[in-house]
């Protein structure tokens, strides 16, 4: 029997991103599930073979390949009201793969499972990658996805691939070279939950409703009066709920940071120094920034970090308006451009208190204190007024309105 001595990340640090499972020829390292619900990787004794190549693609530690301190800041919304509608804020993401596929390129994204569990996929050029669009607040699994995009690049395709920012560390260190063809997006992140924790939180939705899930949107515009945290699922039926996001005591968890990775809270990649190609999120505040554009749809921020994302900015321009903003801007509502997210003390106790409590119990406790707040109201005041009357409103209102409420929940 081998004596295993590769030393991958620490508990804290580990993102779960499978470079290291990935680059193991062998299937030495196997992941598996903490009492969290957290993936952390495994190596088996009697298989590894100390070649240390899952130390070397390991993102932990290293450092971005990409020249940033020129990066182009741009408020960005799709041409298309179609994709506007059906994306998280201003299709960012759309108008970039877009630009892919006209080269007849694949793209990598996120999306669903048939269990409802977030994963990694591949969608070749002639199939619809909708399924990508739309915020999903859950850990993605990558399984073996940078090994095929590994594939596609060795044969001379263009991939675009999209993901947290510790995932498009993850491929890029485990491809261990720039290839020409390949663009990334990373995203702002603000850390993820467990897939464990998503999993009774599917199995609570459909156990009230005897009949399985068939979708979630995290970020309803459909349903809503506004593109704001809004939530919206179905079982495949008429019958579609939907609300705003604290009255889901998962997605209200999330929103109080409550529930991340140990490593989201010291995440080394939440800084200006990207890993992607673009980076793309919600350009919170727009409003205050620039009032040519209508915020209550949905605005993206999107950024070019490096050469070859400049290189594609007149493609973009055929499929979003971009209209180059400040990044001090950008960054005053979206702090995780610059910085990890601050661990709330309530975050070492969560888990387990969820376990001893039982989810459906806790779910009901959480929710029935937020709505005695007077955060609540507020929030109920802003789904029910129409989108229309919300434009006739001046700024200064707004903002003294919202004011009246900060620091309620």
């Amino acid at each position: 029997m081998n004596k295993v001595v590769v030393k991958l990340a620490s508990h804290d640090e580990c993102t779960g991103c499978k470079a290291c499972s990935n680059a193991c020829k062998l299937g030495a390292i196997t992941f598996e599930f903490d009492a969290e619900g957290f993936s952390y990787p495994k190596v088996s004794s009697d298989v590894c073979v100390n070649c240390g190549m899952c130390e070397k693609v390991c993102p932990i530690g290293k450092s971005t390949t990409n020249v940033t301190e020129n990066a182009i800041y741009y408020a960005g919304v799709s041409c298309d009201p179609n994709i506007l509608n059906k994306s998280s804020s201003g299709g960012a993401f759309s108008a970039i793969a877009e630009c892919i596929r006209v080269q007849n390129g694949f793209v990598v994204g996120c999306r669903f499972d048939e269990k409802m569990l977030p994963i990694h996929d591949i969608i070749s050029p002639d199939e619809d990658y909708g399924c990508f669009r739309g915020s999903k607040y859950i850990q993605s699994d990558v399984g073996d996805v940078y090994r095929k995009v590994k594939i596609l690049l060795d044969d001379n395709r263009y991939v675009l691939f999209t993901g947290t920012p510790c995932q498009v560390a993850g491929l890029k260190m485990f491809l261990q070279k720039d290839y020409e063809r390949l663009f990334t997006v990373d995203l702002v992140c603000h850390g993820v939950p467990s897939s464990g924790l998503w999993e009774k939180h599917v199995a609570m939705l459909e156990s009230s409703a005897g009949k399985r899930l068939r979708s979630f949107s995290f970020r309803a515009k459909k349903h809503s009066n506004s593109s704001l945290y809004y939530y919206s699922y179905d079982y495949g039926s008429k019958r579609q709920m939907h609300g705003f996001a604290r009255t889901d005591a998962y997605y209200a968890a999330f929103l109080d940071r409550k529930n991340y990775r140990n490593s989201c809270y010291v995440c080394q990649f939440a800084n200006d120094k990207r890993w992607g190609d673009f980076t793309i999120g919600d350009y919170w505040g727009v409003e205050n920034y620039h009032q040519e554009l209508n915020a209550s749809t949905g605005v993206s921020i999107l950024i070019e970090n490096s050469d070859k994302a400049k290189m594609l900015h007149i493609e973009l321009k055929e499929h979003i308006l971009l209209i180059p903003t400040e990044k001090q801007n950008a960054i005053k509502f979206n702090a995780n451009l610059v910085k990890p997210t601050i661990r709330p003390a309530e975050r070492d106790s969560f888990y387990a208190n969820v376990d001893v409590v039982g989810y459906e119990k806790w779910a009901e406790q959480y929710v029935r204190e937020y709505k005695k707040s007077k955060a609540y109201y507020h929030e109920l005041l802003r789904m029910i007024i129409p989108k229309r009357i919300k434009k006739m409103i001046p700024l200064d209102i707004k903002k003294a309105i919202s004011e009246l409420f900060v620091g309620e929940h």
